[in-house]
């Protein structure tokens, strides 16, 4: 920017503006002007700032101030939601975690319900099987004691 631009954009005169810079060019502003000679002085971003009027800088940092007050109001107003959102979804989870926890209890005590139903089972299962290899044993022996008592039948009548 143009030391004329900056008079313009902040109202300001050219002379106070050409004093400031005589004053400080050697040491503050060393390195933040450029003198083309025969045209304009250019300032950089810094200059600019250094050598607007001490009122317009305090209005600036004042608005700055108060952009920044208004922000963290906000953050902090963000910041409670968020809060209260962590607190409904940790409530929800720690209700989930609790169903979870009794369904897997339930099935636990089914699991070991229907263990014992099928245990059970396989008792009966094995002592009717038992049951059914004595009777198998039993009709053997009369079938055999009916062969040993039973008269033999030829083709012509009772062999005997």
């Amino acid at each position: 920017m143009t030391v004329k631009e900056m008079c313009a954009k902040y109202d300001i005169r050219f002379q106070t503006v050409y004093k400031k810079i005589s004053r400080h060019k050697d040491k503050e502003l060393k390195g933040h002007i450029r003198d083309i000679k025969g045209k304009s002085i250019y300032l950089d971003d810094f200059a600019v700032d250094f050598l607007k009027p001490q009122k317009l800088r305090e209005k600036e940092m004042k608005d700055e101030r108060k952009a920044l007050i208004e922000r963290i109001h906000n953050l902090n107003e963000t910041n409670r939601e968020s809060y209260y959102e962590c607190q409904d979804l940790k409530q929800k989870y720690e209700q989930e975690c609790s169903r979870a926890s009794e369904l897997e209890n339930k099935l636990d005590s089914e699991k070991k319900s229907f263990e014992k139903a099928l245990s059970e089972k396989e008792s009966e299962i094995s002592r009717l099987t038992d049951e059914n290899e004595a009777l198998k044993r039993d009709i053997e022996a009369l079938r055999k004691e009916a062969d040993t008592k039973a008269p033999k039948k030829g083709l012509f009548g009772i062999i005997g």
